[in-house]
C-alpha cells in the first residue's frame, strides 16, 4: 500500500477545508435566512395579538 506524500497530504488537506469553509458559509447563510424569517413571523404574531 503506497501513503500520498506530504506534499499531496497538505493539498488534500487543504482542499478539504476549503469544503469545510464553504459548507460553514453556506449555512451560516441559512441560519441567518432563517432567523430573518422567525422575525418576520414573530412581528405578524404580534399584529394578530392586536
Amino acid at each position: 500500500m503506497d501513503l500520498p506524500s506530504s506534499e499531496l497530504q497538505k493539498q488534500n488537506s487543504g482542499e478539504k477545508n476549503k469544503l469545510l469553509l464553504e459548507k460553514i458559509k453556506e449555512l451560516t447563510l441559512y441560519t441567518i435566512e432563517q432567523q430573518k424569517t422567525v422575525y418576520h413571523l414573530i412581528g405578524q404574531i404580534n399584529l394578530l395579538k392586536e
